[in-house]
């Protein structure tokens, strides 16, 4: 069976009571994968005074709050683990810049006509035409162990690719080998101008490359703290 692309909607409540205070804190390493700041694949947070099943029903109904379709996306073993695996449509954002060669359009139909088609796509290819801003879309995969007072939280595996996003022209390019990791690596890569008239935007590129993997990792963060946060039930 194949597989049915939802856009499983995120919601977070500004206003709700949680009754572990821990904030999950994420980065991303040398490898491209997330993890804690001490660099394990893994965070354990404490919930004193609390059961394995209290935690684990308490995680469970955050994840049916934070998901449209929380049980197409949700596998369990009771008071044990909970493992989510949803689909998003921005898993990330990367900008690719590379400074155009000084080379025209008439010159690439030139090539084109002289010299055959690979050539002609190539030297397209080298100049502006590429350059823009995409957004990966994808599935990502978190895994929560439980016990008595504490949750094992395995650091989010992005696990699948299905499009990139051209954020300008909104078009769907089909990429089959990109993933998560490559457009990690795209932002990490600093775009460099030797020509004056394009030194402004390759800074421009630049700070978008940071901003994108400043907001790929607070995105993740924000969902993992989202479902993990137990929240007071007294009302």
């Amino acid at each position: 069976m194949g597989i049915k692309k939802i856009l499983f909607s995120f919601v977070i409540s500004l206003f709700c009571v949680s009754v572990n205070a821990q904030d999950i804190k994420l980065v991303l390493n040398d490898s491209c994968d997330f993890v804690s700041q001490d660099g394990k694949s893994y965070i354990v947070l404490e919930y004193p005074g609390k059961t394995a099943h209290e935690i684990y029903e308490g995680i469970l109904t955050n994840v049916v709050k934070c998901f449209n379709d929380a049980k197409n996306v949700t596998n369990t073993v009771p008071d044990r683990a909970i493992s989510v695996r949803a689909y998003s449509d921005n898993l990330i954002e990367y900008c690719w810049w590379k400074e155009p060669k000084k080379f025209t359009f008439g010159k690439a139909a030139l090539a084109y006509v002289t010299a055959g088609i690979s050539l002609a796509v190539d030297a397209i290819d080298s100049g502006c035409f590429y350059n823009g801003d995409f957004s990966v879309s994808g599935f990502y995969k978190i895994d929560i162990e439980i016990k008595d007072g504490k949750a094992k939280v395995n650091t989010p595996l992005m696990d699948g690719i299905s499009s990139v996003i051209d954020r300008d022209g909104n078009k769907k390019i089909s990429i089959s080998s990109f993933s998560f990791k490559e457009a990690v690596r795209i932002n990490r890569d600093k775009s460099v101008a030797t020509r004056d008239k394009q030194k402004n935007k390759a800074k421009e590129a630049n700070l978008k490359k940071e901003k994108y993997l400043k907001e790929a990792v607070d995105r993740i963060e924000r969902t993992l703290n989202a479902i993990t946060k137990l929240q007071d039930t007294d009302w």
